[in-house]
């Protein structure tokens, strides 16, 4: 009886490892990921970059920051209302996160804000991805609103510099987003740091 009621114990407390497991497993992740669009939050996408730079210092190569950002999302959110923003900016991250690859990351780093980093990719593979990401943006966010568009800020980094912090990164990806949309919507800027 003895042996029955230990089995009984071990396998309670065996259940109870296992679902606190689970529960902080799950508690990690709702903290590291944004709640509306299921993208990385701000902080887990600058923990990543930072361990992407660090390789990409080490092994020599190319590294792409994209950040994009919903072009006039006060004037649709007044138009349309918040639900059919909270729609355009999850459709946006569902393109989002179909469009790259698993060694990338994407993020919610703002309201309508979004950034991507992209490891091993040079400025011809970022001005393809941004082609693909603007046509499927357009297409995909139509059915929400008459017409949703994208700017983009894009940065390529042929060489990570040893003293390249991802804080910089982004500012400057964001700095050339803001640049193109003073001057025009619905466009994208390159610059190749060599």
């Amino acid at each position: 009886m003895e042996c029955v009621y230990g089995v009984f114990l071990l396998s309670c407390h065996s259940t109870f490892a296992f679902r606190a497991g689970k529960r902080d497993a799950k508690a990690k992740k709702m903290a590291a990921t944004d709640f509306l669009t299921k993208l990385d939050n701000r902080r887990s996408f600058n923990e990543k970059m930072i361990m992407e730079i660090e390789r990409a210092n080490r092994h020599k190569y190319p590294v792409a920051v994209i950040y994009m950002d919903v072009d006039n999302f006060k004037r649709l959110n007044d138009t349309y209302g918040h639900d059919t923003g909270d729609a355009v900016l999850v459709k946006a991250a569902s393109v989002m996160k179909r469009s790259i690859r698993i060694s990338d990351a994407a993020a919610r780093v703002g309201g309508d804000e979004f950034a991507m980093f992209l490891p091993e990719m040079d400025r011809k593979n970022a001005e393809k991805l941004v082609e693909k990401l603007k046509g499927k943006l357009k297409t995909e966010c139509s059915g929400y609103v008459k017409r949703a568009t994208f700017s983009f800020g894009v940065t390529v980094y042929n060489r990570v510099k040893s003293n390249m912090t991802a804080r910089q990164m982004l500012k400057e990806a964001d700095r050339l987003m803001y640049k193109i949309k003073k001057k025009s919507k619905d466009a994208a800027v390159f610059k190749e740091i060599k």
